[in-house]
């Protein structure tokens, strides 16, 4: 899966994606301080699902409605270590074929998945 992260995942969160075979752009690595808007239209035009703990990002895509890219995935793991993120996140990617088109919400107990507008 094509994805790129927000600022606040984990390195080794991005560690633990490219190991499981996910093509990931990383916005620590390639566009540190970023505002939202910029890192939405850089996975908006690399056709990559966004992957981030913001919850702003719901703001913009449905609020807002700012051009999203193929896909939006928000982690829920508010004080968890990233070894646990890591875990939970990395067999649910595998467990869906296709996220495209899609704003899911991912927490310790619970992914809830709505089309994007």
């Amino acid at each position: 899966m094509r994805l790129r992260t927000d600022e606040n995942v984990p390195p080794s969160v991005v560690r633990a994606l490219r190991a499981a075979g996910h093509d990931v752009a990383s916005t620590s690595e390639d566009a540190r301080s970023a505002d939202d808007r910029t890192v939405l239209d850089r996975a908006r035009r690399e056709q990559r699902i966004l992957l981030t703990s913001d919850h702003g990002f719901g703001d913009l895509v449905y609020l807002t409605r700012v051009a999203a890219p193929p896909g939006v995935i928000l982690m829920r793991f508010e004080g968890s270590p990233s070894s646990m993120m890591a875990s939970r996140l990395v067999p649910i990617l595998a467990s869906r074929e296709d996220w495209i088109g899609y704003f899911a919400t991912i927490d310790l107990t619970d992914v809830r998945i709505r089309p994007l507008p």
